[in-house]
């Protein structure tokens, strides 16, 4: 539960920063990695009560790294940001089931850019359209935990 409630606290303040300044900052990635660190840390080591194990503390690694190097063209192309790669990379550890989480933001970032195409036409400075990833990762995260899902 405190692992989820950190990395709703730290989407929602990466979802908001990246709406008002097109960025998501490094010092927020860098909270929700060392959060999860910590959060695993202290339940394997001090409390004894492991909430995963180590297997699935290596898929979810492992889930991590394929998520990267998958969006990480879209990075270099310039269709995503770093921070929206960055923040995808890092969420997919926290969630159970990365596939349903994935699949959730995919569909949450395509009605949220079909959405600004027809209303806002948001473009950048390269003339480029702009969405925020932040706010479907935020979105995908919190429903990954609803009960609808397997």
């Amino acid at each position: 539960m405190i692992l989820f409630v950190g990395t709703v606290m730290v989407l929602l303040s990466a979802a908001i920063t990246d709406v008002r300044r097109g960025k998501i900052p490094n010092i927020l990635i860098l909270i929700l990695i060392l959060f999860q660190t910590s959060c695993f840390t202290i339940s394997q080591l001090v409390l004894n009560k492991p909430f995963i194990s180590g297997g699935a503390i290596m898929y979810r690694i492992c889930a991590a790294a394929v998520v990267f190097f998958f969006f990480y063209p879209f990075f270099v192309i310039g269709e995503l940001g770093a921070g929206d790669v960055k923040l995808l990379t890092f969420t997919v550890l926290s969630v159970d089931n990365s596939l349903y989480f994935l699949l959730a933001v995919f569909v949450i970032g395509a009605v949220v850019s079909v959405i600004k195409i027809f209303f806002k036409r948001p473009v950048n400075g390269r003339g480029r359209r702009v969405v925020h990833m932040a706010l479907p990762i935020l979105a995908a995260y919190l429903a990954t935990f609803l009960p609808l899902w397997p």
